[in-house]
């Protein structure tokens, strides 16, 4: 596992796309791809709201945005959505959430895989469903 560096900011805010940007998508004039490393889509900004509203409120003492990568196997890497830090009870923990819009196979084993491996942290695979946050999967349930 690779952890981020020293000097890492929990990050509080998202950022999406620009609309003149989706706009000239549509014309045609770009074509980008399907996501970039380090940049939410939507469905991850809106989660990330969520996120800052717990943090606000004591429920979490923080979060980052695509900050670790789990190696799995040679070659063979997970870069998990949200690193979550969680105090309760007096006891610190980190979850691990994954944001779908849509579960794919091969990202469901990746998943799986690594929760099996590194199971000292808690797996989170959370999905919305008509405006409400489900969680799909949890590592320690």
């Amino acid at each position: 596992m690779r952890l981020p560096p020293e000097n890492a900011k929990w990050r509080t805010t998202a950022g999406v796309g620009s609309s003149s940007r989706v706009a000239d998508k549509a014309m045609g004039k770009i074509q980008e791809p399907k996501q970039r490393r380090g940049r939410m889509n939507k469905t991850e900004a809106a989660y990330a709201q969520i996120l800052d509203a717990q943090q606000h409120i004591g429920q979490i003492e923080g979060w980052m945005f695509e900050s670790v990568k789990f190696r799995l196997a040679d070659k063979a890497w997970y870069t998990p959505d949200f690193l979550v830090m969680i105090r309760a009870c007096g006891r610190d923990w980190i979850e691990i959430h994954e944001i779908k819009g849509h579960e794919r196979e091969a990202a469901i084993v990746r998943w799986k895989a690594c929760a099996e491996k590194f199971h000292r942290f808690r797996f989170k695979m959370i999905k919305r469903i008509k405006g409400e946050w489900i969680v799909t999967r949890d590592s320690w349930s």
